[in-house]
Order: structure tokens, then C-alpha cells, then sequence
């Protein structure tokens, strides 16, 4: 199947005779008044063009620059962190104030794949239940994941 096709033309030379032709139509075509043509507008303007838009070429720009958005991969598309989430600065924080070592529990939750029920039993003793520690476990995963993707 074919990729693309191109089709080469030798431009046509245009005469200074056309050129100055254009020009002169141009310079001796009169302008509507600016009410006449906001009326015409309107008069034109689709039903299912939404009110933001002046234009059904105004909409197809936007979508333009939508797609072209949407599809350069961008990380300002990227949805934000839900703020109910721990940064791990502040869980770094949390943890010493309770007496553990964060790196500690990173390490073995890296090793393990997981905590083990003594950790989970340390870090309930200190203050942080078990389903906060799921809890934020989950949204580290959750962020790995999308940052990924």
C-alpha cells in the first residue's frame, strides 16, 4: 500500500500584468460597513456552533490546536496528583517523627514487594494504622504507574 504521493508541478510564473490587475481589484473593492458585515455574521452563523465561537473556522482551529496539544505528549496534560495524597518528603517526615527509618521501609518494601506484618505492627505502635499505610502504598504505585504510561 502507498505511504504517500506526491505530486510535483513547476509553479506557474505569473505576469507583472495579473499582479498589478489583482492589485487594483483589491485596492478598488469597497469595504461593507462594520455593521452590515457583524450582521451578515450572525444571520450566517450555525445553530450548532457553540456561542465561544464566531466561526465554524474559529472551532476548526481550535480543535487544531487541541489535537496538536493532545497528541505532542506533553506532561502539562498530565493529570495532577490528587492533593489527598502523601509526597514522599512529607511520609519521610511523618515516618522520623514517629521513630522509623523511611528508607528502611522503602528498602524493604522494594525487596519484598510488600511490608511484612512486623513492619506493619511498628508502624501501627507509632501512630500510622495499617489502611494509611495501604493508602498511600496504593498512590506511590498509582504514580509509578502513570508515569509510566
Amino acid at each position: 500500500m502507498v505511504e504517500t504521493v506526491e505530486i510535483k508541478q513547476q509553479p506557474q510564473p505569473e505576469s507583472q500584468e495579473h499582479i498589478d490587475a489583482m492589485v487594483a481589484k483589491a485596492d478598488n473593492a469597497q469595504t461593507p460597513p462594520v455593521q452590515e458585515n457583524l450582521e451578515a455574521t450572525v444571520a450566517e452563523r450555525p445553530e450548532w456552533l457553540p456561542e465561544k465561537f464566531k466561526t465554524p473556522e474559529d472551532l476548526a482551529n481550535s480543535y487544531a490546536a487541541l489535537e496538536k496539544k493532545m497528541s505532542s505528549g506533553d506532561s502539562a496534560d498530565t493529570p495532577a496528583v490528587p492533593e489527598t495524597e502523601i509526597p514522599t518528603s512529607e511520609a519521610s517526615e511523618v515516618a522520623e517523627n514517629a521513630g522509623l527509618d523511611f528508607d528502611a521501609l522503602q528498602t524493604e518494601y522494594q525487596a519484598n514487594q510488600g511490608l511484612t506484618d512486623d513492619t506493619y505492627e511498628s508502624l501501627a505502635k507509632s501512630g500510622i494504622p495499617r489502611e494509611v499505610v495501604d493508602s498511600y502504598i496504593a498512590g506511590q504505585e498509582e504514580l509509578a504507574t502513570s508515569m509510566r504510561t
